[in-house]
């Protein structure tokens, strides 16, 4: 469609060039994050952590709403500073099902608040692409558009939190 419009192939061909270098530069970010976050657990797991955790949670009694807060704030916490939901959320996700299963815990109960938590906060992050590319839209700073939609996203947090432990606890 674009060449129709243009009626020029060198130029259609000079804007998908930028196009697809532009689309390559955001999905290069998301990579390298997602690959980060997945050397952190690598390297949790090798320090044994991961065990640990499991052998503490299965000793508690009420240790679903301890698991499902401890993910939740975990994977918001790499949200908000990254920008980038998904690199937390799955980079966490492949060890919740051993966790939950150590526990005796539904890997559900613990896998959805975090999915959530992931986008919630990362609409809260001023680093995250979608707040940048609305700023500068707007033209305003995106600590500013962060401030406003602050409230609302914190009160979606509560809500998730208030569902999860009303549905699986």
């Amino acid at each position: 469609s674009e060449l129709v419009r243009n009626k020029n192939a060198k130029e259609t061909m000079k804007d998908l060039r930028l196009f697809f270098n532009g689309m390559g530069d955001g999905f290069s970010k998301v990579v390298v994050l997602i690959v980060a976050a997945a050397t952190m657990v690598a390297g949790l797991r090798t320090l044994g952590l991961i065990d640990a955790i499991s052998r503490s949670v299965s000793d508690f009694e009420n240790a679903k709403a301890g698991l499902m807060l401890a993910f939740s704030a975990i994977t918001g916490l790499i949200t908000f500073i990254s920008g980038s939901g998904n690199a937390a959320f799955y980079s966490f996700i492949e060890i919740i099902p051993q966790i939950a299963e150590k526990a005796g815990l539904d890997p559900i109960m613990v896998a959805l608040p975090m999915q959530c938590m992931s986008n919630l906060f990362r609409s809260m992050s001023p680093v995250a692409a979608v707040v940048i590319i609305v700023s500068a839209s707007i033209k305003v700073n995106p600590l500013v558009l962060v401030k406003r939609t602050w409230v609302p996203l914190m009160a979606g947090v509560l809500t998730v939190l208030l569902l999860s432990f009303l549905k699986y606890i």
